[in-house]
């Protein structure tokens, strides 16, 4: 074996020294068991003979490497990371065989260790572990190192908790020979730019980032299940990444920052450290409790999977109505288990004086046990299912002798004579049409049903008569036998039902919902308005209706019902009845389930309808809209199932018919609003080529000057931004349409809107597609003085930037023709210390790659802003490597700069920064003082 040259890193008083594994023990190191592999790298656990302690060391061999010479200078680099969040280079030496490389030892292994024996990670989990992660990779940036291969597997954690970032580069770097272009990493966490074989920036390692929290949120990256070829086809082609469908609101943002597809767009490090999603998890967890959190985590997402039902119990919940009776009398009610019952005042003017608490606890009984409904505690199951069955959590139907209910007669004496006469003979009339019913005497039913519905108007209180002689079951049954003669008996069974939830109850307990399913299609009318009168009138009427599919399914039919609107009518209000009863996580169930029905579908072609035939009438067309509102705030992987182009057509077609004053016409837009926001129906947008219609709606808006200009513009602009945002299709689409002249008209007509116009127009910069529209509204003006707004600063630079770089010898020349080198001065000149990374970043590209700039600016102008920056904020990291460089290119540039340089003092603030900046940075220090 050859000798060892001088080691690279002391260790404390003590020189790492490594010697390669062939059987005998290395010097310093007892080798242990194996405990990782990669494609080039086998990692064994050692321990120090010396110190005891414990170390990974890693065998690379070094056929594997190709020319040793190529990687000294990376060692090198390495030796000089020092970060808690990094795992530790001890040293290295080689062999005629395989380079050795000693690292810190991590015991707790990595986080895709973790995740594959024990299951996927909890979202607060993740957020600590990104974290650390994220303050590694800051560090990592700034020393100019781009890691390539983030990954769970790549980041280990140690017995205090502390993840760290592993294998960042030596062995990756060493192979591509340092150079870019090259295909690096592991397929599935690839940014875009690696597999298309461009230049490797920091920005690549954003995007495995954000592959790795869906790796350790799923327990596999993004197109986890397709090969790698496939996947990294499907990373490049598709516009969007895949997002957990169960990620909150601020993960999915996380994401999406992650994800931007254009890596001079993506976020960087440092400012994802200060994401919300970052912030509101910022905490440690010790390395048992984790495990612990990841185990229990998964264990209770498979318990949510069995669907366990919930037990109401009703008969605890009337238990003590005696012990607080009084409280509840004067409340006029009293909490069961699903809601509020509320006292009859007839009944409360009923109590005897004698004896109010026995008469007041009796009259507080539900109306359903009033009926004859006993207690049992045998049964099981929810509200909605035991309603059909004839059973409400512990009710069960118990049959009592109706001559002991309530005297209906009672009272009767305060009335007159003729009153008295009146009732009378309606009640005895009553009496025997209902006999001759329950009898099972059909002949002349319509005439029978017909006068009870005549005395029952006449008569209220005939009603007791009726439902004493058990109306609903005979009536129920009649309705299955004699479907023929149904009429008169619906009627009848809506006129008791109107506004009374005792017989809604009494009905439904029968099985009424399942008799009226059998007459859809034959009695729409009568059957809708029985159901809505269960909804408006009965506290648990809408859930009950969308406990059953049937019921539902019914109602979604009735909606396309476009030969009845009242009978559109009545569907669409009890629809709407049922969505007020839930909050927005049952909703999006209801609309799952209603999606099997093509519920948006058919209030689409009813709204298309109603404006070509003026059939419908105001109210069942707002409460369409209403359904349709509801819809588009539903989760995209819902909305997304059902909503095609022809739909959105259809929509677009309705607006357009309606007057330009209909208030209807913003709801409209608001719901394209919504739909933009989802990756799908954007691409159905274009297809059907829909930018064109908003764009000539903004334009109106904006030419007409209209009362409601501000709110159609609030509500197209976030349409246009969204569809594009990730589309160079989409945005040579809308450019092609005139959108850019009406994004360059916003700022001077909806100032608080120009957040959507701005970052549209400037993404179009970057479209080569869409540079003959930018030339053709003589953007780049617009470009030039948008760069010396504060907060569009470095926006613009990077549009300007990309637009230069695309087009070097006519852009250039248009741009220094109208003083764009005094623009980008200003701009750094008074940006803001937040903004000013990105526009230093951006100035210094430009000077990287247009020789005309670099040329024609000012360099006393630029060194004087440069100083002031360098002196007021004292830079560090990234911010400083760059204003370093961009001293360094104008220099090379203009030799006659360097007076510039002294003669601004910024020399002398050059050589007052402090010994210890990166590497970087202090080799760039030393070529600009050279000048001087």
């Amino acid at each position: 074996m050859d000798a060892p040259s001088t080691p690279r890193r002391a260790m404390g008083s003590r020189m790492v020294c490594a010697t390669p594994r062939r059987g005998k023990a290395p010097n310093n190191y007892s080798l242990g068991e194996r405990i990782g592999r990669g494609a080039f790298a086998t990692v064994y656990k050692a321990i120090d003979l010396k110190t005891g302690e414990f170390v990974a060391i890693k065998e690379i061999p070094l056929a594997k490497l190709g020319s040793v010479d190529s990687i000294m200078s990376e060692i090198e680099l390495l030796q000089e990371l020092e970060h808690p969040n990094i795992v530790k280079y001890l040293g290295f030496m080689k062999d005629q065989e395989r380079l050795s490389i000693v690292l810190e030892y991590c015991e707790n292994g990595s986080l895709a260790a973790i995740g594959k024996r024990f299951g996927s990670f909890p979202e607060n989990l993740v957020a600590m572990y990104m974290r650390q992660v994220l303050e590694g990779l800051v560090y990592l940036h700034a020393q100019g190192t781009i890691h390539r291969d983030i990954k769970g597997g790549n980041i280990l954690t140690t017995k205090d908790g502390v993840a760290k970032l592993a294998d960042f580069g030596v062995a990756t770097k060493t192979i591509t020979h340092g150079g870019g272009g090259a295909l690096v990493g592991t397929p599935h966490w690839m940014a875009p730019e690696i597999i298309q074989l461009e230049e490797p920036t920091s920005a690549c390692d954003i995007w495995s980032v954000g592959c790795t929290v869906v790796e350790l949120r799923r327990g596999q990256p993004p197109y986890g299940d397709l090969p790698d070829f496939s996947a990294m086809y499907a990373v490049v082609q598709n516009d969007e990444m895949p997002i957990p469908n169960d990620a909150s609101s601020s993960l999915a943002d996380f994401l999406s920052l992650c994800f931007e597809k254009d890596p001079a767009l993506r976020i960087s490090a440092a400012d994802l450290l200060d994401h919300r999603w970052i912030r509101k998890h910022n905490g440690h967890m010790a390395p048992n409790d984790a495990v612990k959190t990841v185990q229990n985590w998964n264990d209770q997402t498979r318990r949510r999977k069995l669907h366990v039902p919930s037990r109401l119990n009703l008969k605890a919940a009337y238990a003590d109505v005696s012990t607080e009776l009084v409280k509840y009398i004067d409340n006029d009610s009293f909490e069961d288990g699903f809601g509020s019952i509320y006292v009859d005042d007839r009944f409360k003017q009923d109590i005897p004086p004698e004896d109010p608490p026995k008469e007041a606890h009796a009259s507080l009984i539900p109306s359903c046990q009033r009926k004859g409904i006993e207690f049992y505690a045998e049964d099981e199951g929810s509200f909605e299912e035991n309603f059909e069955n004839g059973s409400v959590g512990m009710l069960k139907f118990a049959h009592t002798d109706h001559n002991n209910s309530i005297d209906p007669f009672k009272g009767l004496e305060s009335l007159n004579d003729a009153q008295n006469e009146r009732l009378a003979a309606a009640q005895e009339e009553a009496e025997q049409l209902s006999r001759a019913i329950s009898e099972g005497k059909l002949q002349e039913l319509d005439m029978k049903y017909g006068r009870l519905c005549e005395l029952l108007v006449a008569e209220p209180a005939v009603k007791q008569i009726i439902i004493g002689h058990d109306h609903f079951s005979t009536s129920l049954k009649i309705l299955r036998d004699a479907p023929e003669q149904a009429k008169p008996v619906l009627d009848l069974l809506h006129i008791l039902l109107k506004g009374d939830s005792s017989a809604i109850e009494s009905f439904s307990l029968a099985g009424g919902l399942s008799v009226l399913h059998s007459l859809v299609g034959t009695y729409d009318l009568q059957v809708a308005t029985l159901l809505w009168d269960i909804c408006e009138a009965y506290e648990f009427g809408a859930r009950l209706l969308a406990s059953r599919d049937d019921t539902l399914l019914a109602l979604c039919d009735y909606v396309s019902s476009k030969s009845d609107m009242h009978v559109l009518g009545l569907a669409t209000q009890c629809l709407l009845a049922i969505f007020q009863q839930f909050g927005a996580r049952k909703r999006n169930e209801l609309w799952q389930q209603l999606g099997r029905f093509s519920l948006v579908e058919k209030v689409i072609e009813v709204l298309e309808y109603a404006y070509i035939s003026s059939g419908t009438d105001g109210a069942a067309t707002n409460n369409l809209y209403e359904i349709l509102t509801s819809f588009s705030k539903t989760p995209p992987v819902i909305a997304e199932q059902h909503i095609d182009r022809r739909h959105l057509r259809l929509l677009m077609r309705c607006y357009r018919h309606l007057p330009a004053d209909a208030p209807q016409r913003l709801v409209i837009l608001q719901v394209f609003k919504e739909f933009s926001r989802m990756p799908k129906i954007i691409s159905a947008m274009q297809m059907g080529q829909l930018e064109r219609y908003f764009v000539d709606i903004l334009r109106r808006a904006f030419a007409e000057r209209s009362k409601t200009q501000h709110s159609i513009a609030g509500l197209v602009l976030p349409v246009l931004y969204n569809f594009c945002r990730l589309s160079v299709d989409r945005q040579y689409e809308a450019a092609r349409s005139g959108v850019i002249p009406l994004l360059m008209e916003t700022p001077s007509r909806e100032k608080s809107l120009k957040d959507f116009a701005l970052p549209t127009i400037c993404v179009m910069a970057h479209n080569a597609k869409c540079r003959p529209y930018l030339w053709g509204a003589d953007t780049m003006r617009f470009f030039i003085r948008l760069v010396t707004e504060r907060g569009y600063e470095a926006t613009a630079m990077a549009a300007l930037a990309s637009w230069l770089d695309g087009e070097p010898i006519k852009a250039a020349k248009y741009f220094l023709a109208l003083s764009g080198t005094q623009a980008l001065i200003v701009a750094v000149q008074n940006t803001q210390a937040d903004a000013f990374a990105g526009v230093i970043g951006t100035l210094c590209t430009m000077l990287d790659h247009i020789e005309a700039i670099r040329q024609a600016i000012s360099a006393s102008a630029l060194f004087k802003a440069l100083k002031h920056h360098m002196v007021e904020k004292a830079l560090e990291g990234p911010p400083l490597v760059r204003t370093l460089q961009a001293i360094v290119r104008v220099l090379e540039a203009q030799p006659a700069s360097k007076n510039a340089l002294k003669a601004t003092g910024l020399d002398s603030a050059i050589e007052q920064y402090e010994p210890d900046m990166p590497m970087i940075a202090r080799n760039l220090t030393e070529q600009i003082l050279s000048y001087s």
